[in-house]
């Protein structure tokens, strides 16, 4: 089930408690700076993330086509950067692995995730384009 254009994974999954505010400010405080840095490989972190969470294997396509899209916005990178240093996060964990089976798997999770993390980016860099150009370019 998805609800428009969003994966089920994302939006028909029940709510299920997740880590205190506390640990994951905790977390997010102690990520490294180079997941900021756009030189940083993130579609290789994400493939051993991937691994990592239940033996997913993405092809070499699939890497540069990350790559590709993480790529194209900045700020995507970096709030992919951050949840992907999340996930990693032992405060998360147990709660990813709660929610992972009924969302196709913890791999499923992050990926569904990114990808809208990489659609809201996209509707954000237009309504500034649209803000920009009603102003005048200002």
């Amino acid at each position: 089930m998805s609800v428009g254009s969003l994966p089920a994974s994302v939006t028909g999954v029940p709510a299920v408690e997740g880590p205190p505010l506390e640990d994951l400010l905790h977390a997010i405080g102690n990520a490294p700076v180079q997941l900021l840095d756009h030189n940083t490989s993130l579609s290789v972190l994400i493939s051993d993330l991937l691994v990592d969470l239940d033996g997913t294997l993405l092809s070499g396509d699939d890497v540069d086509r990350l790559e590709q899209s993480l790529g194209a916005s900045p700020d995507a990178q970096e709030l992919t950067g951050l949840i992907w240093w999340l996930v990693r996060s032992p405060a998360v964990r147990p709660h990813l692995a709660a929610v992972a089976p009924r969302c196709g798997g913890a791999s499923q999770w992050f990926l569904d995730w990114q990808d809208l993390i990489l659609r809201l980016m996209g509707v954000v860099v237009i309504v500034i384009d649209a803000q920009m150009l009603f102003r005048g370019g200002q």
